[in-house]
């Protein structure tokens, strides 16, 4: 994701901003054909497709199945996302302050 951020009046000096929220991958097309998700959890989006395909074809115990099936998998990349935030906070010994 790219963007800019105007911070104003300007900064009499560096300050360091933590931004949170939920952060949406790019959209898929001819010209984009990769974003975060296709790059780091195809899994996810195999078993996402499934259950949407599911739920198309009325099949609600299969899409039900399905969404149970992918609720570890949501948990396992908020694990990740965790864990990156965890190093960046380490220091040269390996060990976390929080």
């Amino acid at each position: 994701m790219t963007g800019s951020i105007a911070f104003l009046p300007p900064a009499d000096g560096t300050y360091t901003y933590r931004v949170s929220g939920q952060f949406y991958p790019e959209d898929l097309s001819n010209a984009n054909p990769t974003n975060w998700l296709t790059e780091h959890r195809p899994w996810l989006l195999i078993k996402a497709v499934l259950m949407v395909m599911a739920q198309s074809l009325g099949a609600a115990q299969q899409a039900r199945e399905r969404l149970d099936d992918l609720q570890p998998d949501f948990m396992e990349t908020k694990k990740d996302c965790i864990q990156q935030q965890l190093r960046a906070r380490a220091d040269t010994d390996g060990k976390v302050t929080i």
